[in-house]
């Protein structure tokens, strides 16, 4: 009867700890996966300032926050619906990002983080020859497109509506250094340039890049519970 009791006891403890873990892994399991979005949002359409093939290069201002803290986010998927002034969705933070294929998915190489991480804001907005964010925000777009597409830098051109002006001037000129610069680079990432891939709710919506240091939750770790063994 002694040891029935004994065994009762220890069994219910057990329950207890491993219903206690359980809500604990589940309640943190719930925090990761909703920090693990994040809602992008347009400030605004940039000045055209480029064309590409005579074609304008339009541009939206595309930002999201993540613990306060306001990032650009660059689009991956310039044929497909986007982030605007009237629209706004939510990407999951997914893998660090380095390449992409034609539809946008993340795949392993380098090119296109080189690309990322020489433009805004890895590199001040001094650095790229810019005058104030939306030409380096402009700039460092234009060149994603450049590279995804394989476009010849020589297809771009200021944009010539009322003539040519010094925000163009500037912007193009950072573009041209943003895709050379990458094409020299042999830098490498760490804790200091990370960019994320930001994947869209659906295949019909834009992909986006997102830059800052976006620190991923690392997964629960179950731990070994041990029990006491006592005399029966």
């Amino acid at each position: 009867m002694r040891k029935s009791k004994i065994l009762l006891v220890i069994l219910t403890i057990v329950a207890i700890l491993v219903t206690g873990f359980a809500m604990s892994v589940e309640a943190t399991t719930n925090q990761s996966t909703e920090e693990s979005k994040v809602e992008l949002y347009a400030k605004e359409d940039l000045p055209v300032l480029l064309t590409c093939a005579e074609i304008n290069v339009e541009t939206k201002h595309v930002y999201y926050k993540y613990n306060g803290v306001e990032y650009p986010a660059y689009c991956l998927n310039e044929n497909l619906e986007g982030v605007s002034a009237d629209k706004s969705y939510s990407v999951d933070i997914t893998n660090e990002i380095t390449d992409v294929d034609i539809k946008g998915n993340n795949v392993t190489a380098l090119g296109l983080w080189r690309v990322i991480v020489n433009g805004y804001p890895y590199k001040t907005i001094e650095e790229l020859g810019c005058k104030n964010e939306q030409e380096a925000y402009k700039a460092t777009q234009t060149a994603i497109y450049c590279y995804l597409s394989n476009t010849p830098l020589s297809l771009y051109r200021e944009n010539g509506i009322g003539g040519y002006d010094e925000a163009a001037v500037r912007t193009l000129e950072a573009l041209k250094n943003i895709i050379t610069n990458a094409d020299n680079s042999k830098e490498m990432p760490d804790n200091s340039n990370k960019v994320f891939f930001g994947k869209a709710p659906s295949e019909e919506l834009q992909n986006y890049a997102l830059t800052g240091i976006v620190e991923k939750e690392e997964p629960v770790k179950a731990e070994t519970i041990k029990l006491p063994v006592t005399g029966m």
